[in-house]
């Protein structure tokens, strides 16, 4: 069963530590309950689907009038 989602709330929070106080992954983690590590079932691809979803491209019915005209 997946974990709980943090709050929206201790996501900010994490950011402001980090960007606005400087402080270390450490003391962030420790400043907001976090766990500071990633459970070892959780490989790259799982990490980065959530944060970098696929883009999907629109279908643009100008696109090969487009082409031509950079083409000329």
């Amino acid at each position: 069963m997946p974990a709980d989602r943090a709050p929206m709330r201790k996501i900010r929070n994490v950011l402001r530590l980090l960007y606005a106080c400087g402080l270390s992954e450490r003391r962030i983690a420790l400043a907001i309950g976090l766990s500071r590590s990633i459970p070892p079932e959780i490989d790259d691809t799982t990490l980065e689907r959530p944060l970098f979803p696929p883009i999907e491209m629109a279908q643009d019915a100008t696109l090969p009038y487009q082409i031509g005209e950079l083409e000329r």
